[in-house]
């Protein structure tokens, strides 16, 4: 925030894509101690350091309010000219905490499509192959907010094939869960790189995001949608956006295992319905994620 008095000064505008939510939540997710938390919502910073939210030290969380308390004291946020909201969700958000709403554009985030296309184009040999491995895939962090572990217990005692790609502080707690409660139809993939998560993806029955904080734009589901593969997410934060329940997914309550559960089973055993959220999902994320869209949305707010 530090250069946007010198841009203001310059006649610079100012447009700030909210990737998180920083400005208003000094923790940055609303998440305090594995925890959805908005008591900083209203302005009153002073929970992150008393709650030690961030990084779950007092040092940390102290000079993260500090820095929220200084940047809105210099009212430094409304120099800005337009700030782009990737989801309608985190518009609320900063409407709620007392953004002016006429600065707020749903602008959503862009994607590169052609790196899908050419790769499906370049892979006819993986994509018409016969899989006869069929599984549900989870691409992601392996942190606590990210629903992991409600989505493992969903898949204990069934005879659903679950693959979990992806690092993150929890991964050995994780991993160490599996082991104890003696799951063997869940395998850990580690890290993959991006061709890797793509046959992965193609290979896929439909892919999975549980997460129990407030997603904004999760790329992961964006990725999915263009492979033709349905996702189930949960209810919470800009997922619904994306997963449309019934038509390009399905919705859940965020930490459900048993509604997880159904919903998982539900699509599993039919192939038909997976098939048809998938084709939605594709055109849905098509329309959604390009670049034509993207710039016309921004075009809106540039001067003629």
């Amino acid at each position: 925030p530090a250069i946007i008095d010198k841009l203001s000064k310059r006649g610079i505008k100012i447009l700030w894509t909210l990737h998180d939510y920083k400005i208003i939540c000094p923790e940055n997710s609303f998440v305090s101690n594995g925890k959805v938390c908005e008591k900083c919502i209203t302005g009153a910073f002073y929970h992150c350091a008393t709650n030690q939210c961030k990084k779950r030290s007092l040092l940390a969380s102290a000079l993260a309010s500090f820095e929220a308390y200084y940047y809105h004291k210099k009212n430094t946020y409304n120099l800005v000219d337009h700030f782009l909201c990737p989801s309608n969700f985190i518009k609320q958000k900063f409407n709620q905490f007392g953004f002016d709403e006429q600065k707020l554009f749903v602008s959503n985030l862009c994607y590169d499509i052609a790196l899908v296309d050419k790769f499906l184009a370049e892979n006819k040999s993986i994509i018409t192959k016969t899989n006869d491995e069929k599984f549900i895939l989870y691409v992601g962090r392996l942190e606590d907010i990210k629903g992991v572990k409600t989505l493992i217990f969903s898949v204990k005692n069934t005879n659903l094939k679950l693959k979990i790609a992806g690092i993150g502080a929890a991964q050995q707690e994780i991993i160490d869960l599996i082991k104890n409660e003696n799951i063997l139809n869940v395998e850990m993939l580690g890290f993959k790189n991006k061709k890797e998560i793509f046959i992965l993806t193609q290979e896929a029955a439909f892919a999975v995001c549980p997460s129990e904080w407030y997603e904004n734009f999760p790329f992961s589901i964006a990725e999915s949608f263009l492979f033709s593969k349905p996702v189930i997410g949960s209810n919470i934060g800009g997922i619904p956006e994306l997963v449309i329940d019934g038509i390009t997914g399905l919705l859940f309550e965020p930490g459900n295992v048993e509604e997880l559960r159904n919903k998982l089973l539900q699509l599993w055993s039919n192939e038909a319905s997976t098939k048809a959220m998938g084709i939605a999902g594709r055109a849905h994320a098509y329309n959604l994620y390009n670049y034509d869209t993207h710039w016309n949305k921004i075009k809106t707010m540039l001067p003629v």
